[in-house]
């Protein structure tokens, strides 16, 4: 993370926090911290309830939250005129989603895949060729981030790339239903941690809660809210202001030097592993040694007993009387292979100690 740039970001929504948060319409963004608190008691009262009533009960949910789901083309409200046709497929579709909440990101990318699949079915089979009732990636992370806001963020796809651009996060989660969960989620989480650590924001934001009724606001203890709130106010009240952005870089240079990172530490642990087996040969071999001095006798299943004639660091040569010829064995896989063999206080009946190498 640019931790410069994040810091004028910062400095930017704390100047202009007063006018963000003002009791006036449309400039009060502690609303969400409402909606996440009374989201989900609200939205599990309308699964639990008869199919004749969650069509309203979704509505009442709807009116609540629509600043942060309905635009131009009103999905959260066209869940609400599903439901008025297929009160079951809705509540199944919903159940799904908000079960999901607590899922790695990969996972839970895919039941958001099976919900806006669910919805873009009911769109068509109850108002074909509609523009209106679309959801998106959009809609799904809104629903499960309000329902469990400590497990979830909000994706609002063009706020949240420039975002990323201005603090230097390049990597590409993609978009639509190809939306990376994992890659947005990790920079979603690297902006919680610098949250937790700049005191002057958090005494800032904590400012809210003194405002309002106690209780009233969700306690938004990780700041996966706060993060989706200072996405959103950097492009919706000019944050950036200040802010010189880098270019991205090449990705394919950045994927190279992953790979080749990633190439590096897998050599690594190999290097690490070999220094290990070597510090064990170097070992075996110590005790070894002295079994296969000049004249020492050994034994070979291939070729019975036998004289050591030579033997050094890397080779044994041993004369084998029965078979009328010497042979050369390499040092290691005379030990660790069993190839030769000793009778000595120090064997185990008969064998040598098997030696790594």
């Amino acid at each position: 993370m640019n931790d410069r740039h994040f810091a004028q970001i910062v400095d930017n929504y704390i100047k202009k926090f007063a006018v963000m948060n003002a009791p006036a319409p449309g400039s009060d963004e502690t609303y969400k911290w409402r909606v996440a608190k009374q989201f989900r008691p609200m939205m599990d009262a309308a699964l639990e309830s008869d199919d004749s009533v969650f069509p309203s009960k979704l509505l009442e949910t709807q009116k609540m939250v629509k600043n942060l789901t309905d635009s131009y083309t009103q999905p959260f409200y066209g869940l609400y005129e599903f439901a008025k046709k297929d009160p079951v497929a809705v509540k199944n579709m919903s159940r799904h989603l908000f079960d999901s909440c607590e899922l790695p990101p990969e996972e839970k990318m895919e039941e958001n895949r099976n919900f806006l699949s669910n919805a873009s079915n009911l769109k068509e089979e109850h108002f074909p060729g509609s523009f209106r009732y679309e959801s998106t990636i959009h809609t799904a992370s809104v629903f499960q981030t309000l329902y469990d806001p400590d497990s979830s963020y909000i994706v609002k796809p063009k706020h949240a790339r420039k975002f990323a651009d201005c603090i230097d996060f390049f990597d590409d989660w993609k978009g639509g239903q190809s939306t990376r969960l994992d890659i947005y989620y990790r920079m979603c989480d690297e902006v919680a941690e610098a949250i937790q650590n700049n005191t002057a924001l958090l005494e800032t934001h904590q400012s809210r809660f003194e405002l309002e009724q106690p209780g009233s606001l969700h306690p938004d203890e990780k700041h996966h809210l706060l993060v989706f709130d200072l996405i959103y106010c950097c492009s919706t009240y000019g944050l950036y202001s200040g802010v010189s952005f880098n270019r991205p870089p090449d990705l394919e240079k950045v994927r190279l030097r992953e790979e080749n990172e990633k190439k590096a530490a897998e050599l690594y642990l190999k290097l690490e592993e070999s220094k290990k087996e070597v510090a064990l040969l170097t070992e075996g071999k110590a005790f070894f040694a002295p079994y296969f001095t000049e004249g020492a006798t050994v034994k070979s299943k291939l070729n019975g007993d036998g004289i050591v004639q030579s033997c050094d660091e890397s080779t044994v040569t041993v004369n084998f009387p029965a078979k009328e010829k010497s042979i050369k064995f390499k040092f290691t896989d005379a030990v660790s292979a069993r190839f030769l063999y000793v009778d000595g206080p120090n064997m185990l009946k008969g064998w040598c100690v098997t030696v790594r190498h």
